[in-house]
């Protein structure tokens, strides 16, 4: 994913079946309809909209949760009557820390009642529970691809944005076939912004035009006025995480003799099986 090297997907969508990639996806609010029946999905060769790839980017900055978009805030009569006002689906990550396997269904609700009553948005204490966003991935989840994504930005294709001197953003780069289209996706705990580079005629951008090179500036000029003066907000870190010494070569645990070991996130009860034998070989001529 840091270098956009898409064969890794492709060999993944296949190993997991197509049809379970696709019926997956709809949880993000995409159209079926718009996703191919074949393996190039791995590829990003849906046709989506920038809204709605911001708002399938956002279940990964707040912690597994599918919001909607809205234009209209609230209408106001000339007296500053309230006529109507949205009332959007809001991600609560505290409240869903209730959900403990361990705990009873009536002292899970209760706990859950505490948590709507205690959970601050926008300097309210209450959210109703009709309007709780509902849950499509896992926390941990949503973590770990944000955590994949922070590289993108740390040392892969999206380098360009660390001009931000931020340490809780990331993103994804995108580029079509023959330059066409030039996309980075990217967000912290707070804002979620894509952006999209192409023309309104199906034509090339030119050559060497991409993601990183194109679509990232436009991006980070834009991230560099939203975020002045916000105090950093990663993606929270939920229960069931867990940080593990590795060896790059293999994805094994590293072995003691291994100097090359480097410090990676798993689920809890999914970390690698076994140890590598040895560490990494050197030749010389």
């Amino acid at each position: 994913m840091t270098y956009s090297r898409n064969l890794v997907s492709v060999r993944l969508m296949r190993a997991i079946g197509g049809d379970y990639v696709r019926n997956y996806v709809t949880r993000f609010g995409f159209d079926k309809s718009q996703l191919p029946n074949d393996l190039t999905l791995a590829l990003g060769t849906a046709e989506l909209s920038p809204l709605q790839l911001a708002i399938g980017y956002s279940t990964f900055a707040n912690g597994g949760y599918k919001v909607s978009s809205y234009t209209v805030d609230r209408i106001e009569d000339a007296s500053g009557k309230v006529l109507s006002q949205a009332t959007p689906a809001v991600a609560c990550f505290e409240c869903n820390r209730v959900n403990d396997p361990g705990t009873s269904r009536a002292a899970s609700a209760a706990a859950a009642r505490s948590q709507l009553d205690e959970a601050p948005h926008d300097g309210k204490t209450l959210i109703s529970g009709k309007n709780l966003a509902p849950q499509i991935i896992t926390p941990q989840i949503a973590y770990l691809l944000a955590d994949m994504m922070k590289d993108v930005i740390r040392r892969g294709t999206g380098v360009r944005a660390r001009t931000l001197n931020r340490d809780d953003i990331a993103g994804k780069t995108g580029t079509t076939n023959d330059a066409h289209d030039a996309w980075f996706n990217g967000f912290n705990g707070d804002l979620v912004t894509s952006v999209w580079i192409g023309f309104d005629q199906d034509r090339s951008l030119g050559e060497g035009e991409q993601g990183g090179r194109t679509a990232v500036p436009a991006w980070t000029y834009y991230m560099h006025e939203a975020l002045a003066g916000v105090p950093r907000h990663g993606v929270p870190v939920p229960d069931g995480i867990v940080t593990v010494r590795i060896s790059p070569e293999t994805g094994l645990l590293a072995s003691a003799d291994n100097p090359n070991g480097i410090m990676e996130k798993f689920i809890e009860g999914n970390l690698p099986s076994r140890k590598a034998t040895k560490g990494p070989t050197t030749r010389t001529r």
